[in-house]
């Protein structure tokens, strides 16, 4: 399922694509009842009708709504419009995954192997739960 700028979705217009990967898409939307500015979380048509990728992302929601950490975004709901489930989550400024693996790939120039094979496994569970 595909927005535009002007959509709304529930109680939420969309103002924007934050970013996108191979199986959703991130919009910049805002909270027609508090005026916040949120992230929400769409999974792309082609994945959306695969069970088990829809089931990959309920958990996503449901691993992502447990902590309560200055580092993960919080989510703050999803719901079904059609047969599409969406995450409505906290939208936190700062730089794209790419970007920062890219930085944190750099440092490590001078570190140990064993050192960078750890930071490589971190970036890709980061990864992983990005998407």
């Amino acid at each position: 399922m595909r927005f535009s700028p002007g959509d709304s979705v529930g109680p939420y217009r969309v103002t924007g694509v934050i970013g996108e990967g191979a199986m959703g898409v991130v919009y910049q939307v805002v909270n027609g009842v508090t005026g916040r500015l949120e992230a929400m979380k769409v999974l792309t048509d082609d994945v959306s009708h695969d069970l088990e990728q829809g089931e990959r992302f309920l958990h996503e929601i449901q691993v992502q709504a447990r902590p309560e950490h200055p580092n993960i975004a919080q989510v703050r709901t999803a719901f079904c419009e059609g047969r599409t489930l969406i995450m409505v989550m906290e939208q936190v400024d700062g730089d794209a995954l790419s970007g920062v693996r890219c930085r944190l790939r750099s440092r490590r120039c001078g570190s140990s192997i064993r050192s960078s094979r750890r930071l490589d496994t971190r970036i890709q569970r980061a990864s992983f739960i990005a998407t």
